[in-house]
């Protein structure tokens, strides 16, 4: 299955093209083609790989990509400015009718409270401060938490639950306009400098490293990474930011199954420690998806019995 994907994503690579006109600005690139390359390189360890291709996308050879400056970070999310600079890829949205509705995350996250962060997020957000002192500026665009005020033009908003409430992808309630079209970022250009910070640490070790995990801090006007770490404690940073800068972007699960299988972490472990539902009846098997009653409904070959 590896083989196929790696396969089909490099003649992705060679056959698309590095930039589309605004007509077409949703279909895939050879910087994305090339990015989900080395995705699928870092989960089979196969380190040199992966710091081959993605260090090419780092080199303007597929486009010309950057960081937004911290001031925009929320319009990755929030519909304001789409498939801007950072953008390698985009699931994109669009208005199709004239009449009011609501924006799928914010009543999910934020009005229905059907997904809440957990405190141990709030508490990555927090354990570290940027150099002017602050908490970390990507909390106020990627969630609210009773335990740090968050001030709109309405006042403090907070949960009546008092629980962490998510606010990356959605559309502020407080916005002049009620929009429900924001475009879901796929691929940005910040996961690719830490895929590639990754993949170098384990190829070149931490000080050659440093710089692409130092591009994603100093955004967020945070301090470069000490000098002198060991290939562990890199690792450790390189955890932490990951967490922080995709936070609910659908990165975090699949980080730590490609870790347990690396041997960095274990998954069960960490799951307990950080309070998550089920963990204590986690096992190997629920790092991969069962097969779908609808599968077994089509295919009466299929045994059952061999179910995970």
């Amino acid at each position: 299955v590896w083989s196929l994907i790696e396969e089909d994503l490099l003649e992705a690579v060679n056959k698309l093209p590095a930039a589309r006109n605004q007509e077409n600005i949703y279909r895939v690139t050879k910087a994305a083609a090339a990015a989900y390359l080395g995705y699928a390189y870092l989960y089979q360890q196969e380190y040199a790989k992966a710091e081959g291709i993605l260090s090419r996308i780092y080199a303007g050879e597929f486009g010309n990509y950057s960081l937004l400056p911290i001031e925009e970070y929320s319009n990755n999310f929030d519909g304001y400015n789409e498939n801007n600079q950072e953008s390698i890829w985009e699931l994109q949205f669009s208005k199709t009718t004239n009449w009011s509705t609501v924006n799928v995350f914010t009543a999910e996250f934020l009005s229905w409270e059907e997904a809440n962060a957990s405190n141990w997020i709030f508490n990555q957000f927090t354990k570290e401060e940027d150099n002017a002192g602050n908490i970390d500026s990507r909390y106020y665009v990627s969630m609210i938490s009773p335990e740090e005020d968050f001030e709109t033009p309405y006042g403090n908003y907070w949960s009546n639950s008092g629980r962490n409430l998510i606010l990356k992808h959605t559309t502020h309630p407080w916005a002049g306009s009620l929009d429900w079209e924001n475009n879901y970022p796929l691929m940005r250009y910040a996961d690719v400098l830490l895929m590639l910070a990754e993949a170098t640490n384990e190829t070149s070790g931490p000080e050659a490293a440093r710089e692409y995990i130092n591009h994603v801090r100093a955004r967020a006007n945070k301090a470069d990474i000490p000098t002198g770490l060991n290939n562990e404690q890199f690792r450790e940073a390189l955890m932490h930011e990951r967490a922080v800068e995709l936070s609910f972007e659908s990165r975090r699960w699949y980080d730590l199954v490609r870790w347990h299988e690396a041997g960095w972490l274990n998954m069960k472990e960490v799951l307990t420690q950080n309070g998550a539902q089920g963990a204590a009846n986690f096992t190997e098997k629920h790092m991969y998806f069962p097969i779908p009653e609808r599968e077994y409904n089509t295919n009466p070959k299929l045994d059952r019995n061999l179910q995970w």
